[in-house]
């Protein structure tokens, strides 16, 4: 304890299954105090599995972080028998002095009921409360009644939570009605990562509604998780749909992990929202769902991607059953081979994830993986080289070339490539040698003199 009161770079600290005992807790933090107080770069305090049922335990926590110069930054006490009493200790404590609240609170797994929620909702309506971060997951004795004193809370702020987590607290009801009724005259407020993964049960009228109000945001959510909600192909596509007018709004990561999705023969819905220009969605998460996507669902949704460069991550369950085709599809997506132009305007060069089984064909594996350098300049470059000379050049040349060197080499290839289709057209027969002879000329050229492009090679 000594050391460890000296060490003033230690950032986190966490308390894990202290003994509740005669005052054992009470005895760790004391001697902790010292630390506590001193340690300025100490940003996130973390308990877990600890008994602060006890008043002197929580007061004395309390008493601890008014002493600080500085706030911490976070807050986590995750299964610490936390109930609405305990609640009232500390968020009085909070706003009698809002210099020691923190930005970031999680109340994981405890015993919080809707008094506490009511307690919560006070303390998030003081306008000098600068909180970023709230997490009420796994509290199951909150009902609906308790949401709706947080969700009107939230819709009365100057400012929206960046992360709202209420997961895991599935008492049967539909919790998005507390949303939509506290929300709707201000979308934006609407936390920007919001998780409700387990824990609403909704129809699908509820769904559509739901979907509407996100998208008058004027911005994105970041995230949306809904997994673990029973939400059917018709609860989707009612969910989706809302956003084919205002597809800027979608959400930029939308988790259905673990529903009773089914895109057998009805993933129009999804194909079209993808199919918009202007789609904010980059990773969309259904595995675990009650289907297995079939040849026309697949293709749709593969040529519906053709015209989007937002979606990055597309996880799906293993598709085994899906025809060569399929991938051939695919593969056609992520690397265009009609033309170098084709290859380098045509491709997706976003996507770098869809599905377990397309990591079982070495082209499309090698193509998705290239397409997670966020470069994608050199993504198209690199494809057009593997893919159009690849037969007859040494391709490690071009993977050291400087990015402005690697333009202009493609650059004068291409012209080359146009050149020969020109020919070709004209006289309407060549063979491949001839085509892979005429080609090289242009790329010893551009290997040996690269100072004919104005560029040194390295």
């Amino acid at each position: 304890l000594d050391h460890l009161c000296i060490n003033r770079s230690i950032r986190c600290l966490e308390l894990r299954e202290i003994g509740d005992s005669d005052g054992e807790l009470v005895q760790s933090i004391t001697c902790l105090e010292p630390f506590f107080e001193k340690n300025d770069e100490l940003k996130c305090i973390v308990g877990r599995k600890l008994n602060m049922r006890q008043s002197d335990v929580i007061s004395l926590l309390v008493t601890i972080l008014s002493r600080r110069q500085s706030p911490v930054e976070e807050i986590q006490l995750i299964d610490c028998k936390i109930g609405d009493e305990e609640i009232q200790i500390v968020l009085s404590a909070f706003k009698k002095q809002p210099t020691i609240v923190p930005k970031k609170i999680c109340l994981d797994s405890n015993r919080i009921g809707d008094e506490g929620c009511r307690t919560i909702s006070e303390y998030l309506e003081d306008k000098r409360v600068e909180i970023e971060l709230l997490s009420l997951s796994d509290n199951s004795r909150i009902t609906l009644t308790g949401f709706q004193h947080i969700a009107k809370a939230l819709a009365g702020r100057r400012r929206a939570l960046r992360k709202l987590d209420v997961s895991r607290n599935n008492f049967g009801g539909n919790l998005l009605t507390p949303f939509v009724e506290a929300f709707s005259s201000d979308p934006d407020m609407i936390p920007d990562e919001l998780d409700l993964t387990s824990s609403t049960s909704a129809d699908t009228q509820s769904w559509r509604i739901f979907g509407k109000l996100l998208a008058r945001r004027r911005f994105p959510m970041t995230a949306i998780r809904l997994g673990r909600n029973s939400i059917s192909h018709i609860d989707l596509s009612a969910f989706v749909t809302a956003f084919n007018s205002r597809p800027r709004s979608t959400p930029k990561i939308l988790d259905l992990l673990s529903n009773n999705i089914n895109l057998r023969g009805d993933g129009d819905a999804m194909a079209n929202l993808l199919a918009k220009p202007n789609c904010s969605l980059e990773r969309l998460i259904m595995i675990r769902n009650d289907f297995l996507l079939d040849e026309n669902s697949a293709l749709r949704i593969i040529d519906s991607l053709e015209r989007n460069d937002k979606l990055q991550e597309f996880w799906l369950d293993t598709h085994d059953h899906l025809s060569a085709y399929v991938f051939d599809c695919l593969y056609d997506l992520v690397c265009d081979t009609r033309s170098i132009e084709a290859t380098i305007f045509h491709s997706n060069h976003t996507l770098f994830h869809f599905g377990e089984a397309a990591s079982d064909f070495g082209d499309i594996h090698f193509n998705l993986e290239l397409n997670r350098n966020p470069n994608k300049a050199i993504v198209a470059y690199v494809k057009v080289i593997r893919v159009h000379f690849a037969f007859d050049f040494d391709f490690d040349l071009f993977k050291i070339m400087k990015p402005s060197v690697l333009v202009g080499a493609v650059a004068v290839l291409n012209r080359a490539f146009v050149a020969y289709e020109s020919e070709k057209n004209a006289r309407r027969e060549l063979n491949w040698r001839a085509e892979n002879n005429s080609l090289t000329i242009h790329y010893l050229m551009v290997k040996s003199v690269p100072a004919l492009l104005g560029f040194n090679l390295i």
